[in-house]
């Protein structure tokens, strides 16, 4: 008897005709799949897709994130979460706050705000940043969020767009202030002085390019700066 293979070259999906009638290489269906980007002589390969799993459980508190940072179970909300496939990282976006009116934003000093990561291979919780002035609320979702190298970026239609380093952040401690996690950084307000009032030659002015290395000077003086 001649045996039959249907080779899956063509890798359509087609809801059009009915499953008796598909031609070979063609599917009617398809669930846990993906098609692959790959730069490769196998792009656009069907694959299986990764499955999931819960990686917080709310009734567990060594997983619940308030209970964590020391408040009630369940009072932070999440309001954006971002998974890095490069390190197996989940990064949680975390606030008690609702702004009471979207048309009126307002800073309240005392919002309970958050970032956490979460480990999925060691299973380890991480406190990155919190403090009100992150300015969280949960009228404003977290859509923005992105990890280039060791750089968490994120933007909330609410504050300027933010970064933090990775690498830093710890326990929360490091990042205290809106100028540490802004994007945008100051312009200088003042002028770079090239010369400078030294008391050391009586007020005389003095340029502020200087050695400040060597003991002695040229003419065998003693540096005024040592």
């Amino acid at each position: 008897m001649a045996e039959v293979k249907n080779a899956f070259i063509k890798s359509k999906m087609n809801k059009d005709l009915d499953d008796r009638l598909l031609p070979p290489g063609e599917y009617r269906d398809g669930q846990n799949i993906q098609v692959s980007k790959s730069e490769g002589e196998d792009v656009g390969a069907l694959e299986n897709a990764v499955g999931n799993s819960p990686a917080v459980n709310s009734t567990d508190e060594n997983v619940d994130f308030s209970v964590l940072a020391g408040l009630p179970s369940g009072t932070l909300k999440s309001i954006g979460v971002y998974a890095d496939t490069n390190s197996s990282t989940i990064y949680v976006f975390l606030t008690d706050y609702t702004e009471q009116s979207i048309n009126n934003i307002t800073y309240s000093p005392t919002a309970n705000n958050y970032i956490y990561s979460y480990n999925t291979l060691t299973l380890k919780t991480s406190k990155l940043v919190e403090g009100s002035f992150l300015n969280f609320s949960t009228t404003n979702p977290i859509y923005g969020i992105n990890v280039l190298e060791n750089l968490l970026f994120w933007t909330d239609n609410r504050n300027q767009p933010r970064k933090i380093n990775l690498d830093l952040a710890n326990d929360g401690l490091y990042y205290t202030s809106e100028d540490l996690i802004s994007v945008a950084k100051y312009n200088p307000y003042q002028t770079i002085n090239l010369y400078y009032n030294a008391p050391e030659l009586n007020g005389a002015p003095a340029s502020s390019y200087q050695d400040v290395t060597s003991e002695f000077l040229p003419d065998g003086t003693v540096h005024p700066s040592d």
